[in-house]
């Protein structure tokens, strides 16, 4: 019996097990993005999925703003931290978040009322700080090597709230409007954070909530933050500045169907994401601090090979389906764009190993390489994307991208040949 158990919780332990759970959790919160997106496209029209695909876009971008870059720093860190100093930070770092969404209340409200949508803007503000904390509890739980318990926490927040709405508003055709879309947002939001503090309610929270708050703590992490700060910036800039490209050149409806094709590749990038790179990340760190560059060197090879043979596998599964998803809408305009997703499934293979690379550099803590790279990916693509556009249209973005993919990789390999200490030279 004891040897039984003991094999159980070496079949549980394995990395391909633990991969393919998460991937299995991961699939339901994609499906669920999914079918939102198709759901909104058929029922609410191309133009409200053009919308909250902006939406979408503003969570992601103005978190990583109000993060300085001081979250991506410390939550490094707490791989090799006791509860007490990851609650310490947290502290700090929480109450300085909390202090500046506070601040943009007012903002949002008089935006709102200029373009007659108050309650709108309020609840944009409130979803964006609930994806803001949901997200670096996600970060969190994982680099603490709790892979699973992190996506367990995040398909709270990321699924079940989608496939209540979409089965409430299919029965319910008053529900179909973008503020409810928002409210079921919030609500889900907030049972995520709730389930958070339950999970962490053996922490040393009243300990680090008695001392007073240390300024210098705010100095001395914004100053070692900002190349991460800046690589932070400029890359959920390059992940939706497209979406607004999109919309000041074109239409609403065509960005609705950008929109659309997009959300099944960034699945796929998703996918790859939880259930490789996200699930190695603690390990590659690990593995680099042990100074056993050999052993990082190998670990850094299997998972790229993982996330490229990944790619391949979903990206046909997409192809295949896809087709099917489109004649359901019934909107024609999404069959005449449909090779616009055919280019995006091939351009994958170039973003998946920029990813793969970054993600190389990040664990041998190379910011300086991560700002350059991620720089050189904004400016590239700010610049081609406005002519891209203008001469291929819809297509020009996805045109864009995988140029600018292509050069990135081009870099990153070029600057790891050209460092001669036994470390970045060697991989790939």
């Amino acid at each position: 019996m004891t040897n039984t158990l003991s094999v159980c919780k070496k079949i549980l332990e394995n990395d391909t097990v633990s991969s393919l759970s998460i991937m299995g959790m991961r699939v339901g919160m994609l499906l669920a993005k999914l079918l939102l997106s198709i759901f909104i496209a058929r029922y609410m029209g191309l133009s409200d999925l053009g919308i909250f695909g902006l939406i979408v876009g503003g969570a992601a971008t103005v978190q990583v703003m109000l993060r300085g870059g001081v979250f991506e720093t410390f939550s490094r860190e707490a791989v090799h931290q006791t509860k007490t100093e990851i609650v310490g930070h947290l502290r700090h770092y929480g109450t300085g978040v909390s202090l500046l969404y506070i601040l943009l209340l007012p903002i949002a409200v008089l935006l709102g009322a200029y373009f007659g949508s108050p309650k709108i803007a309020v609840l944009m503000l409130i979803v964006f700080l609930i994806e803001h904390f949901s997200y670096d509890i996600f970060v969190l739980t994982n680099n603490l090597q709790r892979p699973k318990l992190a996506n367990i926490v995040l398909s709270l927040q990321s699924a079940v709230w989608i496939y209540l709405f979409v089965i409430l508003a299919f029965f319910i055709p008053s529900l179909r409007n973008l503020e409810t879309v928002l409210l079921f947002w919030v609500g889900a939001g907030i049972i995520t954070i709730a389930m958070a503090m339950i999970f962490t309610r053996k922490w040393p929270w009243k300990e680090a909530f008695i001392q007073p708050l240390n300024r210098a703590w705010y100095k001395e992490n914004l100053k070692k933050s900002w190349r991460l700060y800046a690589s932070a910036v400029m890359a959920v800039s390059v992940l939706y500045i497209d979406r607004y490209f999109i919309g000041a050149f074109l239409t609403l409806e065509i960005l609705g169907v950008y929109v659309l094709f997009s959300q099944a590749a960034n699945a796929i990038c998703n996918l790859v994401g939880a259930g490789v790179l996200q699930v190695y990340r603690p390990h590659l760190i690990m593995a680099y601090k042990e100074t056993d560059f050999q052993k990082f060197k190998q670990l850094f090879k299997h998972v790229f090979i993982r996330g490229e043979i990944s790619t391949i596998g979903l990206s046909l599964i997409v192809a295949l389906i896809f087709p099917f998803v489109v004649k359901y809408i019934d909107n024609p305009l999404l069959m005449d764009y449909l090779p616009l997703l055919w280019l995006m499934l091939v351009t994958l293979l170039a973003r998946i190993a920029v990813d793969l690379y970054s993600l190389g550099v990040y664990s041998q803590k190379k910011d300086s390489l991560v700002v350059k790279t991620s720089l050189l990916r904004l400016v590239i693509y700010v610049l081609l994307m406005p002519l891209a556009l203008m001469v291929f249209e819809i297509y020009g973005a996805v045109v864009a991208m995988l140029l600018m993919n292509i050069i990135v990789i081009l870099y990153i390999r070029s600057c790891w040949k050209k460092t001669g200490n036994g470390s970045m030279k060697e991989i790939q």
